[in-house]
């Protein structure tokens, strides 16, 4: 397998390619010579672009198929769907592809304007590596109650509507704690939030993580709390805890209704309702058993639905039927691998509790 990136990094089993367009990232379309060159050398069977405004758009321009194009999220719900001239990158990269692809549900009733009329969209989840995440032996630590969150430190997740709901817990447990795992730019009126709410003590800020370390994280909570208030395509970390075992407690947004089956492997509230989170908070944490059993239902769930090998499987299938098409067609087959573009957030190769850099 070979990686395009605009960035260097590093994925295990396969080669990186990292094109540095000449007026750096913002000027990434200018790498496309490169990328037709890269694509004409290696003549890879299949060419799988992720994230459609920036590497589906490169890799429609490379003119190789078979092509699939998948949509991730903000492409479509903050580019396609606000900037006429991303509408039109979109639009064009989905009619150039074979396949197209969308992490939910979700997120393919928001691609399907944009695609050509007809065209199947395949939910393609990303999926949790289930060996890696799994419940600790023995459940979360026994005393205070922790609620715990691995999300960037932005308004778009709700934390601050985390902090209100948890100061309307604290007289029902009053040693109750937060954990929240990630930084980002509003950390610092997030702590002032707290500190104002008296929840000083009870927040835990860890900051970012290795991969690594995530499932120990999760491991010493009770509760995953969720209250994002923008429509999210999918939702890999509150899969990952409840893959954990951990139940969840989620804004009934975009696609996160899509991996949180309400009142089974956790709650689903409205956005914005610090006293809903508060309500469903409190039902989780005031029944053990309850939350045990919703912990034990949310690790079936996942391994049912959104196991990392079952979803694999599936994206392969989709790779499998358009090479076959393509021998049906008479096409040559290529000797190269899947190549994989992958979106550039963060660097090359999966990275946990977000969605995976690359697929394929």
């Amino acid at each position: 397998m070979h990686v395009l990136s605009l960035r260097p990094g590093a994925v295990a089993g396969a080669r990186v390619h990292a094109v540095a367009p000449p007026l750096g990232r913002p000027g990434y379309l200018l790498g496309a010579p490169v990328v037709r060159r890269l694509v004409r050398a290696l003549r890879p069977d299949v060419l799988h672009a992720h994230y459609l405004t920036s590497y589906g758009l490169l890799g429609a321009l490379s003119g190789c198929h078979p092509f699939v194009a998948s949509a991730w999220g903000s492409d479509v719900s903050a580019g396609a769907a606000r900037s006429p001239l991303l509408r039109a990158a979109v639009r064009f990269a989905l009619r150039r592809a074979d396949a197209i692809c969308a992490t939910s549900r979700a997120l393919a009733a928001q691609t399907e304007p944009y695609a050509p009329p007809g065209a199947t969209i395949h939910v393609t989840p990303f999926g949790v590596d289930c060996r890696r995440f799994r419940p600790p032996a023995g459940g979360p630590p026994p005393g205070s109650p922790c609620i715990g969150s691995v999300r960037a430190l932005e308004r778009i997740y709700g934390l601050d509507v985390l902090l209100r709901a948890a100061a309307q817990l604290m007289p029902q447990f009053p040693d109750l704690r937060l954990r929240l795992v990630g930084d980002g730019s509003a950390r610092a009126q997030l702590a002032a939030l707290a500190d104002g709410l008296g929840l000083a003590a009870a927040v835990e800020w860890r900051g970012r993580v290795p991969a690594a370390a995530l499932p120990g994280e999760l491991a010493q909570m009770h509760a995953f709390a969720a209250p994002s208030r923008v429509p999210e395509a999918f939702g890999v970390a509150l899969l990952e805890a409840e893959a954990c075992g951990v139940p969840v407690v989620a804004s009934a947004v975009g696609g996160l209704p899509e991996v949180v089956a309400d009142g089974v492997t956790g709650r689903l509230v409205p956005p914005e309702d610090p006293g809903a989170l508060a309500e469903a908070l409190a039902a989780v944490l005031g029944d053990d058993a309850r939350r045990r059993a919703m912990g034990v239902a949310a690790r079936r769930f996942v391994l049912r639905h959104y196991e990392w090998s079952e979803n694999a499987t599936r994206m392969v299938r989709i790779y499998r039927s358009l090479l076959a098409r393509g021998s049906a067609e008479g096409a040559d087959a290529p000797s190269a691998g899947v190549w994989g573009v992958p979106n550039n957030r963060g660097g090359v190769g999966p990275h946990a509790g977000a969605s995976p850099e690359a697929a394929g």
